[in-house]
């Protein structure tokens, strides 16, 4: 019985919902009108979605405890990595030896440039140099031309 009414209110539902489709609005356009000239959902993500630079800048903002005008993309491109390190092995770790699909964001703040790695999610973290503030000087960091 419970399936019979819930088949019923969804019946409703659509009848109440084709109306207002129909309806015109207060310039003349139906709600089916205006849908069809409205981007989509795939363009509203692309636009409002953040990129890794994004991500990645607004990690080193807080990491430097800098103004976002101070930093600068050098680069920012998709890379394949040659294994699961993505790039930025640690000594005594092991990772898959896979081909991963991934990004990586060269960002200069002064005369210093940060590598961030990421992989297919699009997370990015900083691949950190041993210097106390993690970047490099200015010169391409290791493997940056590969």
């Amino acid at each position: 019985m419970s399936n019979r009414r819930g088949m019923a209110a969804l019946a409703v539902a659509a009848v109440l919902l084709g109306a207002c489709g129909a309806a015109p609005d207060s310039s003349g356009t139906t709600l089916a009108e205006s849908v069809s000239t409205t981007s989509t959902v795939a363009d509203t993500v692309t636009t409002d979605t953040p990129t890794v630079a994004d991500l990645a800048i607004d990690d080193l903002t807080a990491r430097l405890d800098v103004d976002r005008a101070s930093v600068s993309v050098v680069k920012a491109e998709p890379k394949t990595w040659t294994d699961g390190s993505l790039g930025c092995p640690e000594p005594g770790m092991s990772y898959t030896q896979t081909l991963v699909d991934g990004w990586q964001v060269l960002l200069q703040v002064g005369e210093r440039l940060f590598d961030y790695h990421a992989g297919a999610d699009g997370i990015p973290f900083l691949c950190a140099s041993p210097d106390q503030d993690g970047g490099y000087d200015f010169m391409p960091p290791p493997g940056i031309n590969d």
